[in-house]
């Protein structure tokens, strides 16, 4: 899952390549040791690249004490914690989808003032009346997704 660098301080790029030096460039979970940039083979046969990535243990990006934070492979980054990743991965979800509620929402306003204007006004008012039920379905849609992020 990308990380959201607005939560990170300014010199992340900094701390996080001095906890990969402090570890010897090798990842930190017990018993792996793998290397940086070294090419691993997945379950699938597939070579794929070695990145070392900086885990806080405490899951908050602004604890950066180095007692904090550790270098992990990305396959030991997402074992670390896989509940924490997948309450991101959908808090994520939700977002993307409420966006393009959003963008459907104003495409059906923008649709909305073109009847208006081109329409006869019988035609108008039929075709107002479905937009309204589309809009009244995305804000509904809308509401449940609110209630699922605070759930």
């Amino acid at each position: 899952m990308p990380m959201r660098r607005e939560r990170y301080p300014a010199d992340w790029e900094r701390i996080s390549a001095s906890i990969r030096v402090r570890a010897g460039n090798r990842c930190e979970w017990p018993g792996c040791g793998v290397e940086n940039g070294s090419i691993a083979i997945s379950v699938k046969g597939k070579p794929y690249p070695i990145v070392l990535t900086t885990a806080h243990l405490d899951h908050d990006p602004r604890n950066n004490d180095p007692a904090n934070l550790r270098s992990y492979c990305q396959t030991h980054h997402f074992r670390y914690d896989p509940a924490h990743h997948a309450r991101n991965a959908a808090a994520t979800r939700r977002e993307k989808h409420m966006r393009a509620l959003l963008d459907c929402m104003q495409e059906v306003i923008t649709v909305k003032r073109m009847v208006w204007r081109t329409c006869p006004p019988v035609t108008a008012r039929l075709l107002n009346m479905r937009l309204w039920l589309i809009g009244t379905w995305l804000i509904a849609e809308m509401q449940r997704l609110e209630g699922q992020a605070s759930a």
